[in-house]
């Protein structure tokens, strides 16, 4: 609950600190916009230094962000106050980043009018029971109980279908920060498996929690997963050999999707040179964070040979952006599929700035679209963290990776241990600089188009405008699709290779079926229920998915005593008509149809034997 006595210190200087080194709960009387009020807020609030809005909620429950309680605040504190059990009256305010005068900062207050204790509270942990994005899961795992004893339980963790994760303890007994709380973490961070291509369940029990004098234990599974792998893929079926004209591919949609991007391109050589310059910003995806130029011009004046880039007139940079944990990881990938061909490989150029022995650059490939990353090659800083005196030329082969990949650099350090950061470091060359990629006996995906389509299609269309211009017959098109789930574009599902051809056996139900209307089933079947069955609708040149343009087809006429019906028709030879006076099993009577010169089908009744009923219906076989 928001309430206006809980609010007012926001009015304050309760979120106008300056920058200043002092306790932020207790400031100094000399701090702007001083009074009760706002001295108030700020003592009786969670406060984070350097972060602000949903960034700075995010601080506080991770606890592992400096300037919300420094790197690791092992009982974490403010986490607990967010998840009291007797949370009730909340507030909070924000200072945005400004022109250096003031830190950004936050204020989220947390002990107004607490609710009555409960008469049965329930475990909260962090992470929670259930999934959690890998990106948000904290170094610093939590269970509370309001009033529990913790002072000896025991923690035990299992990756199931894995190994057991060793686990140190950081505080079980710090009783002044909201509900009772024990705090662990992984002695080693890298035995929690990533998560970046499968789902990583961790079963976790807490024993002998004391609770009334008596022991318990509590037992829950959190399942860490990678939001942005999709566990279904969006792809396409249909014609591989389509008509000049162009054809109809289905869309396997996918749950809870807004909309899709097909796309279409052409293989073609490569031609170019990935070197960071403007020219081809279009082509690199930008995974770093903001606090650094990604593609960059830096000159170190200290060293003799200063320039960090390697032709042109810019090289990729990846560092950390600060030591706060957990460590971020940096990365770009080339927006651009390549295809290996026997013997293809990639070389780049390479010079490391300041860099711990323990960060790694990862070279990696993904052949499902960047659903999922696998390394190529890893290469470390120096044992002495210095910088490299020049660039060098590394080389990774190329030749088993698979038919259609995506490369990505990854700047990480698997093992915390403390890194070069931006922050830290202003002014030096961290990380490490990469230039003058290219690719030697390989092809790449040159896209000709990217259409939209509404997340309800059934289908994408190739043809003279997805195709960016007619289509050409024995050229390879690469057909692809992607959703965007949660205002998030996802990764491309497998592609359809297809050559086009110069036409189609019209005639032949499969192949029109396949090319124009791949979802409607057997020649028999009626997909759009309208009493047609849809080898009769492709006959008379109808579309099997409208049921809306039967009536024409199946709308008789009496003209000179005969019951016709007549409709434009192919493949003459397959369409026939039979009449019934009673509707009866057994009573459908086959009768002549006659064929226009411009391919009109009529079949005719005599009524004069009709006994005041007559029926008659279309009929077809297949070739």
């Amino acid at each position: 609950m928001l309430s206006k006595n809980t609010t007012e210190f926001l009015e304050g200087g309760g979120v106008s600190n300056p920058i200043d080194t002092h306790n932020p709960h207790n400031p100094p009387e000399s701090w702007i916009a001083d009074g009760d009020t706002a001295r108030n807020g700020a003592y009786y609030s969670n406060v984070a230094i350097g972060h602000y809005g949903p960034g700075a909620i995010d601080a506080y429950i991770s606890e592992d962000a400096q300037g919300a309680g420094g790197a690791e605040n092992s009982v974490v504190g403010h986490r607990r106050y967010i998840f009291h059990s007797r949370l009730q009256e909340v507030a909070t305010g924000d200072v945005r980043p400004t022109n250096g005068n003031y830190f950004p900062a936050n204020a989220l207050y947390v002990f107004g009018d607490w609710l009555t204790p409960s008469s049965s509270p329930e475990f909260v942990c962090w992470p929670n029971s259930g999934f959690i994005p890998e990106d948000i899961t904290p170094r610093l795992w939590s269970l509370s109980y309001p009033g529990a004893d913790f002072s000896g339980a025991t923690i035990d963790m299992q990756v199931v279908g894995g190994e057991a994760i060793a686990t140190n303890i950081t505080s079980q007994n710090a009783l002044y920060y909201a509900d009772n709380t024990i705090v662990w973490k992984a002695t080693d961070a890298s035995a929690i498996p990533s998560a970046e291509h499968a789902d990583v369940t961790i079963q976790v029990t807490v024993s002998n929690v004391i609770i009334n004098d008596s022991a318990n234990s509590y037992n829950y599974s959190v399942t860490i997963i990678n939001p942005n792998r999709l566990t279904d893929s969006p792809n396409l079926t249909g014609n591989t050999s389509p008509p000049q004209t162009g054809a109809n591919y289905i869309l396997h949609k996918i749950e809870h999707a807004e909309e899709y991007e097909f796309e279409v391109s052409g293989i073609a050589p490569i031609t170019w040179i990935e070197g960071a310059e403007d020219s081809t910003s279009d082509f690199v995806i930008d995974g770093t964070s903001s606090n650094y130029n990604f593609r960059a011009t830096y000159r170190w004046n200290s060293y003799d040979q200063s320039t960090f880039w390697n032709s042109g007139a810019k090289a990729f940079h990846l560092a950390f952006p600060n030591n706060s944990l957990p460590l971020s990881r940096e990365t770009f990938t080339i927006n651009r599929t390549i295809i290996p061909k026997a013997g293809g490989s990639m070389s780049f150029s390479i010079r490391r700035g300041y860099m711990s022995a323990d960060s790694k650059l990862e070279v990696e490939y993904s052949d499902n679209g960047g659903g999922s990353w696998t390394s190529l090659a890893v290469y470390a800083g120096k044992s002495d963290g210095t910088p490299d005196n020049g660039f060098t030329t590394k080389n990774v082969n190329l030749a088993s990776v698979g038919n259609q990949i995506l490369i990505r650099f990854l700047l990480h350090q698997p093992t915390p241990t403390g890194v070069y950061d931006i922050v830290n470091y202003s002014g030096y060359p961290v990380g490490v600089y990469i230039d003058d990629i290219q690719f030697t006996d390989c092809e790449w995906l040159q896209s000709l188009s990217l259409t939209s389509l509404a997340n309800n299609s059934d289908f994408a269309t190739l043809d003279h405008v997805t195709g960016g211009g007619p289509l050409e017959i024995g050229s390879n098109y690469i057909l692809k699709v992607r959703p965007r789930i949660g205002n998030v574009w996802m990764p491309f599902g497998q592609s359809l290779e297809v050559i086009p051809t110069e036409s189609i056996d019209v005639e032949n139900y499969q192949q029109w079926a396949l090319t124009y209307y791949p979802l409607i089933g057997a020649f028999n079947d009626d997909f759009d229920k309208d009493g047609l069955p849809n080898g009769i609708e492709h006959i008379l040149n109808l579309n099997p998915m409208n049921g809306a343009d039967a009536e024409a087809a199946l709308s008789p006429t009496i003209n000179n005593g005969q019951l016709q019906i007549s409709h434009p028709v192919i493949g003459a030879n397959q369409i026939e008509a039979e009449y019934s006076f009673t509707l009866e099993i057994g009573s459908w009577e086959k009768i002549p149809v006659t064929i226009s010169e411009d391919g009109i089908a009529t079949a005719s009744v005599d009524l004069s034997s009709a006994n005041d009923k007559c029926f008659i219906r279309w009929a077809a076989s297949e070739l």
